[in-house]
């Protein structure tokens, strides 16, 4: 064990095999590592940092993906909120968060 489990290169790593499990169609499989990670980011860096931020909106796709679209566009909103806050709206990570919002409002039934 070099960094740890709650590095954030950890916990990128972590981000990245649950987003490969997405895109195979595996979201039952990605959840539990994708929350981990969200947990991890939010224990070192804090609740408004913007990994943290980035991770929740990778956990409302997974929340979408499994049916959960409420909780979904809850976790999507707050994460946009704050990457507004953080790091401007033109920002990278303010694209990507309005991209899953997108997504989400397109899962209606």
């Amino acid at each position: 064990e070099v960094l740890g489990s709650r590095h954030p290169d950890t916990l990128s790593s972590m981000c990245s095999l649950a987003f490969q499990m997405m895109l195979q169609g595996k979201p039952d499989e990605a959840e539990p590592l994708c929350r981990e990670a969200l947990d991890g980011y939010r224990e070192v860096l804090g609740e408004r940092h913007p990994m943290t931020l980035n991770q929740l909106a990778n956990w409302a796709d997974v929340l979408r993906s499994r049916g959960a679209l409420e909780e979904a566009r809850a976790a999507v909103g707050f994460a946009l909120e704050g990457q507004r806050e953080q790091v401007g709206e033109l920002h990278l990570n303010v694209l990507e968060c309005r991209a899953i919002q997108a997504h989400n409002h397109l899962a209606d039934p």
